[in-house]
């Protein structure tokens, strides 16, 4: 796809409310930002939360119903995260997002 000059290597998409760009960040307990990554506006924001939990030690991973995807749940399993991430409306198998005491 071509793009228009000056779009090359900007993270920038369009939208309804015209050019976006979004920040995604990863933060310890009290907000400290550990990791940070900008993508187009137009990009879901579950795409590149692989990435920014890519070998990060954790114990937990606290998210909103927009990361509730069983990929995401399996990495952060594998990294033996505990995920506390309420379930999406239309989820069959309900998990508990209480974390463990």
């Amino acid at each position: 796809m071509r793009r228009k000059r000056g779009h090359f290597k900007q993270d920038i998409g369009r939208s309804k409310g015209g050019l976006t760009s979004k920040i995604h960040a990863v933060v310890d307990a009290v907000g400290n930002p550990l990791r940070i990554l900008l993508t187009a506006g137009n990009v879901n924001d579950i795409v590149p939360a692989p990435i920014l939990l890519e070998e990060l030690l954790g114990e937990k991973l606290l998210a909103d119903r927009a990361y509730d995807a069983n990929k995401l749940i399996e990495f952060a399993i594998q990294q033996q995260m505990e995920v506390i991430i309420p379930p999406t409306a239309h989820r069959e198998d309900r998990r508990c997002v209480q974390p463990a005491a």
